[in-house]
């Protein structure tokens, strides 16, 4: 690293407000190094060694036999300890997971350095932490074999003891910290959980640590902590493509659609993509790259409120001293066809009263033709299960959704020398729902949609600056724009939006044709619905260990 880089981090490090401390994802790795007769060795030469990437740091033990990695990136290491007079030790298969401190002692024999002793560590054993923290590790292997049909990896967290639904050992979900490479990425304005702004599906995601309780304070706000490390290339090339599909050509329908009438609610999803990574340089620089994509075709049975054919012509019905009521009431006023029933109860036989002519300026609907243009897009019902069964009742239909999301990933590692390492990482997502916002509720009606535009980018630089002190610099950006239009503001839906003036409004009554249900007046402005979501973090943390 230059001399110029390095002063521009200290420098940023005392001017710039510190947002959070040390969320960082790297793992710290130390212990003693000692003799046969347990007595502790000092000046010994130890390295460790990333096995993947061939990335190598160095130190010797203190006066107290004591060696110490502050900051290493996580990975699968080997430790090689060297002192003449002493066979060199070389300890294989140590697994450092994110924000991992682990404690591994080294023992050595007198001996000649020609003389190699090799140690493997088992895999699955459980190294010393010197933490008080308690949670759980999903890595490698288990992120792509656990069931997860959206492919997000984090759904793992509810595999962990201590979770119930978003929350962490008994704490609310106010209280929780996601992070992804040691930046926060929930929702910024509302703390929804358990959640990520951008999708963490699982062939980005190398590890998920989750911390139940206590959170150590180095990790900042939050008693729970998510901890997400993305994945990194290696010295060899490795890649996948892939493509996950879900159909509904064999699922039966619905007992309540068959009764109804209605094809079986249709689910077609394509989760597709490919990933690729590997060396730049060598030992020095890699990349890692992810596209992933994901279309959603659904089709649902709905059922909206609509007026029964007599009372669009402005009579409404009623049988005298009960009340209306539809098929499934205990005291029904009309059959599942939508024949009119006589209660018991009834005072007399059907009445209806017509609305029009009662008052004189109201003999018929609005000259206009609004109130007739609205009524068009309304269907007759189908479904006397509703409503009040003479007067309102309901239109069940198979109504379109569907999803379209792509996203985009790229992750570069950077090891300047021994002490000094970055990294960056950019992800862009666009998402489109059909029907996502005021979905229509009749068929050929105008609906609304919804969208996302959303990136995050994050830039770490970690500094071992002795033995003892490791100082990380992080900043990162996250934006999310949601965008939500009503039907009244997708151009296409214009030829179907009332007019008057060249003020498009909508009008109130059961439901319009535009999805809007409300109580109020007789119209209602025209408003556009968009949300901006930002947040930017900047961290720098210079910490003793």
């Amino acid at each position: 690293m230059t001399v110029r880089a390095l002063l521009f981090i200290a420098i940023a490090s005392i001017t710039f407000p510190m947002h959070a401390f040390g969320q960082g994802s790297n793992a710290a790795l130390s212990g003693t190094v000692t003799d046969t007769t347990s007595a502790v060795i000092p000046g010994v030469d130890v390295t460790v060694e990333n096995r993947r990437t061939g990335v190598s740091s160095k130190t010797i033990s203190n006066e107290a036999g004591i060696y110490s990695f502050p900051s290493l990136q996580p990975g699968l290491y080997r430790i090689i300890a060297e002192l003449p007079g002493f066979k060199k030790l070389i300890q294989n298969n140590i697994n450092l997971e994110v924000a991992a401190r682990a404690s591994i002692n080294l023992q050595l024999e007198v001996g000649g350095t020609e003389t190699v002793v090799e140690v493997s560590t088992q895999m699955d054993t459980a190294l010393a932490l010197g933490t008080s923290s308690i949670g759980g590790m999903i890595t490698g292997q288990k992120i792509q074999e656990l069931p997860l049909p959206a492919r997000n990896a984090l759904d793992l967290v509810g595999t962990q003891a201590g979770i119930v639904g978003d929350n962490l050992a008994g704490a609310r979900i106010g209280s929780l910290n996601v992070t992804r490479d040691g930046m926060n990425v929930m929702e910024q304005h509302i703390n929804q959980g358990v959640n990520s702004v951008i999708t963490t599906t699982t062939d980005m995601i190398q590890e998920v640590r989750v911390v139940t309780s206590p959170a150590d304070a180095e990790y900042g706000r939050g008693a729970g902590q998510v901890q997400m490390l993305t994945r990194s290339g290696t010295n060899e090339f490795h890649g996948s493509i892939f493509e996950y599909h879900r159909d509904t050509a064999l699922n039966a329908n619905t007992w309540f659609n068959n009764q109804r009438g209605i094809p079986r609610n249709v689910l077609i999803r394509n989760q597709f993509g490919g990933r690729v990574g590997g060396p730049i340089v060598k030992n020095k620089t890699f990349f890692f790259f992810l596209y992933d994509a994901q279309r959603e075709v659904t089709k649902n049975s709905v059922t909206s409120n609509v007026f029964t054919e007599r009372a669009r012509l402005g009579f409404f019905r009623f049988y005298p001293g009960v009340l209306n009521a539809n098929a499934n009431a205990a005291v029904p006023t009309v059959n599942v066809d939508g024949t009119p029933r006589r209660p018991t109860t009834a005072g007399g036989d059907l009445q209806e009263i017509n609305l029009f002519g009662k008052d004189p300026n109201r003999s018929a609907m609005d000259s206009t033709g609004a109130v007739a243009a609205m009524l068009k897009l309304m269907p007759l019902p189908n479904d006397f299960r509703v409503g009040d069964g003479l007067n309102t009742a309901g239109y069940t239909w198979s109504r379109d959704g569907g999803e379209r999301r792509d996203q985009y990933n790229i992750k570069i590692d950077h090891t300047f020398n021994s002490t000094h390492t970055a990294n960056f990482t950019f992800t862009r997502e666009h998402q489109d729902r059909v029907n996502g916002f005021l979905a229509t509720p009749f068929p050929g009606g105008p609906s609304g949609f919804s969208n996302n535009r959303d990136y995050l980018f994050n830039l770490n630089v970690v500094s071992t600056i002795s033995p003892r002190v490791v100082n990380e610099f992080r900043i990162g950006g996250q934006h999310a724009k949601f965008w939500s239009p009503a039907p009244w503001d997708v151009p296409e839906n214009d030829s179907q939006i009332l007019k008057a003036n060249a003020q498009r409004y909508v009008i109130d009554f059961i439901t319009t044709g535009t999805g809007n249900v409300t109580t109020g007046g007789v119209t209602d402005p025209i408003t556009r619905t968009m949300t901006r979501k930002a947040g930017f973090h900047l961290f720098t943390t210079c910490r003793t260990v």
